[in-house]
């Protein structure tokens, strides 16, 4: 139960408002997230992670970036630059009920209809 805006470190760094990353089983939940690089960043090295219920507003280039595993469910993300969601490895992840608000050509590629 957060809210989270502009959280980034320099323009030509990419920076998560949130990121998931080593351990197993983090969750981020129920945040609001406003601007940044990224929303919410599921690692590659996060086994079992998992974001849900967070809404995600004007991040510049991923809403929720998702290298390979984790699960996120029941998001809401809007007007992310490149893409809304964006996973690095697509069959790896398990998704469900996301959806994807304006954006680029093509940004909501992984939402929910």
């Amino acid at each position: 139960n957060n809210t989270i805006y502009d959280n980034s470190t320099h323009a030509t760094q990419f920076t998560a408002n949130i990121l998931l990353s080593s351990e197993s089983n983090n969750q981020a939940f129920n945040n609001r997230i406003k601007g940044g690089n990224a929303g919410i960043q599921i690692s590659q090295t996060c086994s079992g992670c998992l974001a849900y219920n967070n809404s995600i507003y004007g991040a510049v280039e991923l809403g929720l970036y998702v290298e390979a595993g984790g699960t996120i469910r029941n998001n809401i993300i809007q007007d992310s630059g490149d893409k809304n969601i964006h996973l690095l490895i697509p069959g790896s992840v398990t998704r469900s009920n996301n959806l994807c608000f304006g954006g680029a050509s093509g940004a909501s590629e992984y939402c929910t209809a």
